[in-house]
């Protein structure tokens, strides 16, 4: 990991020069990370010494290195169809099926990285930045790098079964329906090497199966709300040119 995903300094606006496929970055004089700083309340300050700067200047400071294993991770998040205000299945845009190409880590250091922008190099090339959130000291975290456009994905929802007036009132009307719901979801690896992918779908109602492993969450949902929620967590390998497929099934109350 190049230690620019460490710094938190302002940095200015430079032209972007690539580097040569032999250049390395050298961050030989800054310092490795060693818990300089100061936590005050829930914020954390870093120490600067030796700082003179006139009026009206600026400057860019290196805080500190480190070195952290990571992976990469092609990550496909998906909400839940369902539309909490009128209690009825709401189809997620197709515009919505993003697979980003992800990079986890952790921080290594005895010290919080404070939010701030991560920059990602790749043999020289800048290939992606993200803002990072507050990570603390031992923690994993996960950086944005760019859209996964080589990993295809597709969906579908149907229901398959359906029970009329689960739910009556105390006149002996009935107020909501308990369908039960099949989801299918496709991936399709079209670059050239093995990727590791992990897939998250949400769902309102009560999720029944999850094929393949996935792991199955409970939500907590919110307070007189009829469904639960719950999530469903795939992760996997995907080799070249090959299509993967998961399915789950869940049950929710819609109005009748």
């Amino acid at each position: 990991m190049s230690s620019p995903m460490a710094s938190r300094s302002m940095m200015a606006q430079n032209a972007y020069e690539p580097l040569s496929d032999s250049a390395k970055l050298d961050f030989s004089g800054v310092p490795e990370a060693a818990g300089q700083g100061e936590g005050i309340g829930d914020l954390f300050f870093y120490d600067l010494s030796r700082i003179t700067l006139p009026k009206g200047a600026r400057q860019s400071c290196n805080l500190f290195r480190f070195e952290s294993d990571y992976r990469h991770v092609y990550t496909w998040s998906l909400g839940a169809e369902y539309d909490i205000n009128q209690m009825r299945p709401m189809p997620i845009p197709r515009v919505a099926d993003e697979v980003w190409h992800t990079i986890e880590f952790t921080n290594t250091t005895a010290q919080p990285l404070t939010t701030g922008v991560a920059t990602i190099l790749q043999k020289g090339e800048l290939t992606g930045q993200t803002t990072l959130s507050y990570i603390p000291a031992g923690a994993k975290a996960e950086a944005r790098i760019n859209k996964g456009l080589d990993i295809t994905p597709d969906r579908l929802e149907e229901e398959t079964a359906r029970e009329r007036g689960a739910i009556k009132d105390r006149n002996g009307n009935p107020t909501f329906d308990l369908i039960t719901i099949r989801g299918t979801l496709k991936l399709t690896n079209r670059k050239r090497e093995t990727v590791d992918v992990r897939i998250t779908k949400d769902v309102v109602g009560e999720i029944l199966t999850s094929s393949d492993g996935g792991k199955i969450t409970k939500l907590a949902g919110g307070l007189g709300e009829v469904n639960g929620r719950g999530r469903s967590v795939w992760n996997l390998s995907i080799s070249p040119a090959q299509e993967v497929t998961r399915t789950y099934t869940y049950r929710v109350y819609i109005r009748s």
